[in-house]
C-alpha cells in the first residue's frame, strides 16, 4: 500500500512540475532585439540622385523687338539742348555739275577748277564726269593753261576724258596746243594715245615723229613757236 502511495505522490509531483514549467514559459516575455540587430535586418533604401540645378532663365527678344531696336539704332538722333545736329561728312557728298554752276560769287576760273575736281573724282560715274568736263571746257576759254593742262597731267583723269580735252584743244591757239600736247606726251603712255599725241606734235613742228621722249620735242616746239609770231 505504501508503494502505490509513493508512486501516486511521485506522479502528482511530476505533473505539478510540468505544469509549473509550462506556465512559466508561456508567461515569460520574448527576448528583446537589440537596435543594432534591427538596423541590420531593415532594408536600406537606395540613395536618391541629387536634385538638378534650377534652370537659368534667358531673356529672348522677339523679332519685333529686334526690328524696333534696329530702327532705333538707324534713326537720326534729334539734338537736345545745345547739342549740334550730326551732319554727314562733306567728303562723302559729291556735288553735281549743276550745283557747282549754281554757286554764287565765283569767277569762271574757280568754277571751272571745281568742275575739274569733279572730273577727277573716281566716285562719280563716267557720264557725270564727262558732263562736268564739258562745262569745264566752256569756262576755260582764255584760261586754258590754268584749267586744262593740270587736268591732262593728272593721272586720275581717264584716257578717254583726256582724249576729249585733246580733241577740243584743236580749236584753241597753237601755243596752247603745243603746251598741252607736250604735257600729255609725258603722262599719257598708252600706245594708242601716245601715237596720236606724237602725230599732232609732228604736225605742229612740221617735222618727223621724234618718239615718246619729251626732250626731243621741246626743242622742235620752241623753233615752231618762233615762227608763229
Amino acid at each position: 500500500m505504501s508503494k502505490k502511495i509513493w508512486t501516486g505522490v511521485a506522479l502528482a509531483a511530476a505533473v505539478i512540475a510540468m505544469g509549473w514549467w509550462w506556465l512559466e514559459r508561456s508567461t515569460r516575455p520574448a527576448p528583446a532585439t537589440s537596435p543594432v540587430h534591427e538596423l541590420a535586418l531593415q532594408s536600406v533604401p537606395p540613395a536618391l540622385p541629387p536634385l538638378p540645378p534650377p534652370p537659368v532663365l534667358v531673356e529672348t527678344e522677339s523679332p519685333s523687338d529686334n526690328l524696333a531696336a534696329t530702327r532705333t539704332s538707324n534713326a537720326t538722333i534729334a539734338p537736345t539742348g545745345d547739342q549740334p545736329a550730326l551732319e554727314e561728312p562733306l567728303s562723302n557728298v559729291l556735288p553735281t555739275a549743276g550745283e557747282i554752276l549754281a554757286e554764287p560769287g565765283d569767277d569762271y576760273v574757280k568754277i571751272a577748277q571745281k568742275l575739274g575736281a569733279l572730273v577727277l573724282d573716281s566716285r562719280a560715274s563716267i557720264e557725270n564726269r564727262r558732263e562736268a568736263l564739258a562745262h569745264t571746257l566752256n569756262l576755260s576759254v582764255g584760261h586754258e593753261a590754268e584749267v586744262l593742262i593740270p587736268l591732262v597731267k593728272d593721272l586720275r583723269l581717264p584716257d578717254e576724258l583726256a582724249e576729249d580735252i585733246l580733241s577740243e584743244a584743236l580749236n584753241r591757239p597753237l601755243r596752247f596746243q603745243a603746251d598741252l600736247y607736250i604735257e600729255a606726251l609725258v603722262t599719257r603712255t598708252t600706245p594708242e594715245l601716245s601715237l596720236r599725241i606724237r602725230q599732232h606734235l609732228a604736225f605742229l613742228t612740221d617735222g618727223p615723229d621724234l618718239g615718246p621722249t619729251s626732250s626731243a620735242w621741246r626743242g622742235a616746239l620752241a623753233k615752231a613757236k618762233a615762227g608763229w609770231e
